[in-house]
Order: structure tokens, then C-alpha cells, then sequence
């Protein structure tokens, strides 16, 4: 097993914990995060680009995003490509990265609903990356 994949599932574990000790801002952070590592380790060990590659296409393909837009926009492309409803994907980590930037940015409180919500989007994603990538 890949470390990415490792620190995934350890992350969605820490959040986890972290919803039961009310450390709700934390839980939105590795919930987003344990997604993210995911992201990565499909493109790697799934798709088989490098982190090279991964870096010169975000570069010259698509200069304005950063890279979680990439690695979903990436994701996405290869969604469509085989025929996948990528539509709920982009859904759920978009809603999940507006929770992470709220919980890691802004000048507002972040709630049980909100963390928990967080831990719902991570565990939807997770499954869905693992089922239609086979994982």
C-alpha cells in the first residue's frame, strides 16, 4: 500500500476522533485532506503519472489552477473519459473543499453539523473513488 493511501485513511481516522473530542475545525481539515491524499495516490498508482508529470501538465495545461484543482480536474477528466457520473464527484469535493477553507480560513465558527457533514462528504467520496477505480 502506497504511503498516500496510508495517510489517507489515517487522516479520515483523525478526523474521526477528532469529531468525538469536538475538535470540529480539525475534522473538517483532515477529512478535506484525507481526500487529497487519495486524489494523489489514484493519478500515481491508477494512472501511472509521476509527480513530474503531474507537475509539468498542471503547468502547462492548466497554469491558473493550484494543485487540489488540478489533482480534481485531473480526476474528472479521467471520470468522463470512462463513462463515470462525475458530476456527484466534483459535487461532493467542492462542497467539501468550500467546508475546508471555511474551517481553515475564515472568521467563522465551524460547527458539529459542519464537521460532521465534512466526515460524511470524505467517507462519500472515499467509496466512490475506491469503487470506480477499484482500489
Amino acid at each position: 500500500m502506497s504511503c498516500l493511501k496510508i495517510k489517507s485513511e489515517i487522516n479520515f481516522n483523525a478526523a474521526r476522533h477528532l469529531q468525538m473530542k469536538y475538535y470540529y475545525p480539525s475534522v473538517v481539515h483532515c477529512a478535506y485532506y484525507s481526500c487529497v491524499q487519495l486524489m494523489r495516490h489514484i493519478l500515481l498508482f491508477k494512472i501511472g503519472l509521476s509527480d513530474r508529470q503531474m507537475e509539468e501538465e498542471r503547468k502547462e495545461s492548466y497554469p491558473s489552477l493550484g494543485v487540489h484543482q488540478y489533482l480534481i480536474k485531473r480526476l474528472t477528466i479521467e471520470l468522463i473519459d470512462c463513462g463515470i457520473d462525475w458530476e456527484r464527484f466534483n459535487e461532493e469535493v467542492g462542497e467539501l473543499k468550500r467546508l475546508r477553507i471555511l474551517s481553515d480560513y475564515q472568521e467563522r465558527p465551524v460547527d458539529r453539523n459542519k464537521s460532521q457533514r465534512s466526515l460524511h462528504l470524505s467517507n462519500s467520496i472515499t467509496n466512490y473513488l475506491i469503487t470506480n477505480f477499484i482500489l
